[in-house]
This record gives structure tokens, C-alpha cells and sequence, in this order.
């Protein structure tokens, strides 16, 4: 049975086109889905529930444009050193030895985190992706997800990464009701080869999807590419 909740006596950040402030306003919503944004109403006829904000700020959900949710088990372990040893030191020994549960919980916290904070949509590029996936579904959330790609290996692995990032993403592109959309994503310019990333901004063209990757993090970053590639990383990957 569905029913109709209106939030009244709120300060709605509309996020509209004029991005209008409401003082005194009002959002009502059935089964999830917005029925009414504007002032509050005199009489609030025909909802079952009504909830007085109290002046309190009703608005969208934040939106996480670029995380690892199941890092969040790695918080803390290693902490002010530049991003190559922090990296290939501290963080990748580490997640070599992640398993599907380590996702698991890792992005179980992260979701917990999230929507006790007013985040509902996010985005994930990472590893057991259909560990993240599932746990998108059964919690309600929004999210772009992507299997993260990193192209130093052997051709054959190349492959392997590239054929498993692409199942992924046909899998869960519209999935939970299209709560969850689907990316391509090779790790970052100086961890993909660029036949590889060319591979892939062919693989995502035929699969009609996006491209999320890491790019111009650090100087080091960029001036490794200019040295590697003549260029900045904007520039060559634009290439």
C-alpha cells in the first residue's frame, strides 16, 4: 500500500534552475517519487503523513563524483606521503590481498557512512564490482559503477581486466530499477598503456557508456606524461 508523506515548515534548496531557497516550504512524495515541491500548504489534505521540519533544511542528496568504498578498511594506515609511495608501498600490497568480503564490508561501511550523511548517489571505480553492485541494490542507493582497470601486465591479463570490466558493465547498466549505471574505466594515463586506454574508449563506444578515470592527481603525474608522451595528461588522452 503506497503512501503519500508530505515534509512541511522547511527550508527547501529547490536546486532549480533559479536555485530557489523556500522559506516555509514544502516536499511531498509517494513510493519515492516527488509529487510536490513549493510553499507550505494551508491544510495538507490527502497525506497520510505529515512531518514538521521545523525550519530545518530539506534538499537533494549530495553526490560522491569519485570514490573506493571498500578503502574504507584501509582508513588511517598510512597517511602523509606523496601518492606514488603511498600507492605502491602502503595501498596496492594491501588491496592485492582483498577478497570479495574485504568489498564486502569495506563498502558496507562507506554506504552507511554515506547516507547517515546525506550523500545518496556515488560513484565507485574498483574491484569485486558485483559485490558493490548487490550491496547498491539491497540499500537504496544511487550509483555509477565501474570495474577499475590498471594496464601494467602482461597482454593476456590486459585482456582478462578489459573482457571483465565489459561483462560488468553490460550486466549492471539499468539495473536496480536504474539506480545503477555502468562506466568504463581504465585506472589512469600512467597506469594504462595507450593502446590499452584505446582499447577500452573502443570497448565503451560500442557499449554506449562513459569513461571515468583517474587524471593529473599530482606535478608528478603530469610531468611523467609530458616526459613519457610530450604531453600533459589532458591533452593525451584527448588524443
Amino acid at each position: 500500500m503506497q503512501m503519500k508523506t508530505i515534509v512541511i515548515h522547511a527550508t527547501v534548496l529547490t536546486v532549480n534552475e533559479k536555485n530557489e531557497v523556500l522559506h516555509d516550504g514544502a516536499v511531498g512524495f509517494e513510493d519515492g517519487v516527488l509529487v510536490y515541491v513549493g510553499p507550505t500548504p494551508s491544510e495538507p489534505g490527502g497525506y497520510e503523513e505529515v512531518i514538521d521540519a521545523g525550519g530545518r533544511i530539506v534538499m537533494p542528496g549530495l553526490i560522491n563524483t569519485h570514490g573506493h568504498t571498500a578503502m574504507s578498511l584501509l582508513r588511517g594506515y598510512a597517511d602523509d606521503l606523496p601518492l606514488q609511495e603511498w600507492l605502491e608501498t602502503k595501498m596496492w600490497p594491501l588491496e592485492a590481498q582483498f577478497t570479495e568480503d574485504h568489498v564486502r564490508w569495506g563498502t558496507s561501511l562507506s554506504i552507511v557512512e554515506m547516507l547517515k550523511t546525506g550523500t545518496t548517489t556515488f560513484v565507485d571505480m574498483y574491484d569485486h564490482m558485483d559485490m558493490v553492485a548487490e550491496l547498491v541494490a539491497a540499500s537504496g542507493m544511487r550509483a555509477r559503477l565501474c570495474r577499475g582497470v590498471i594496464g601494467l601486465c602482461p597482454p593476456d591479463v590486459q585482456t582478462q581486466k578489459l573482457e571483465e570490466a565489459s561483462a560488468f558493465a553490460e550486466k549492471w547498466n539499468n539495473a536496480a530499477g536504474g539506480r545503477i549505471m555502468t562506466m568504463m574505466s581504465p585506472h589512469g594515463a600512467y597506469t594504462c598503456p595507450p593502446d590499452y586506454i584505446e582499447r577500452i574508449v573502443v570497448r565503451a563506444e560500442e557499449l554506449d557508456l562513459p569513461i571515468h578515470i583517474h587524471m593529473s592527481e599530482t606535478e608528478w603525474e603530469v610531468q611523467q606524461n609530458v616526459d613519457d608522451y610530450g604531453a600533459r595528461p589532458v591533452a593525451h588522452l584527448e588524443s
